[in-house]
C-alpha cells in the first residue's frame, strides 16, 4: 500500500495525490494537518532515507529556522526529535511518498513516474 503524508493546502501534496488518482493507483492520505506522525512511521521513514532526517525535515521553512533558536536539531535523540516533529509536523518536507521499500519526497512528476512501479499503474479502479 502507498502511502502519502500530505499537507492539504500544498501544491506539491495536491499534485500528487492528483498524479496518484490520474493514474489510478490506490493510496492512503496522512493529513498532517489534521493527524500527527507516529513514532513507528517516522522512524519507518528514516530507515529508508539515504542522509536521514535532513531528506525529511523542511530547513529551509520559517518553523525550523524559528524552531532551530530554541533546539539544536544535530543534538536531538531520536525521541526529542520524533516530539518536536509531532509538535510541528509542518517541520517535515511535503509530500512524502512511501510504498514499504522506497521513499520520495517531493513532487516530480517523472520522479513518481519511476518510484512508482508500472504494477500499480495497470491497477484499474472497480466500479
Amino acid at each position: 500500500m502507498i502511502i502519502v503524508y500530505t499537507k492539504g493546502s500544498c501544491l506539491s501534496s495536491r499534485n500528487v495525490r492528483k498524479w496518484l488518482e490520474t493514474h489510478h493507483i490506490l493510496y492512503k492520505e496522512v493529513n498532517l494537518n489534521t493527524q500527527a506522525i507516529l513514532k513507528e512511521e517516522f522512524v519507518e521513514l528514516l530507515r529508508f532515507t539515504q542522509f536521514g532526517t535532513q531528506e525529511l525535515l523542511s530547513r529551509n521553512s520559517n518553523i525550523y529556522r524559528k524552531l532551530s533558536k530554541r533546539y539544536n536539531f544535530q543534538e536531538l535523540t531520536l525521541s526529542e526529535l520524533i516530539s518536536v516533529v509531532q509538535a510541528f509536523p509542518s517541520l517535515l518536507r511535503k509530500p512524502i511518498v512511501f510504498n514499504g521499500k522506497r521513499l520520495q519526497v517531493g513532487y516530480n512528476e517523472d520522479e513518481m513516474r519511476k518510484f512508482i512501479p508500472r504494477l500499480y499503474r495497470k491497477v484499474k479502479f472497480m466500479s
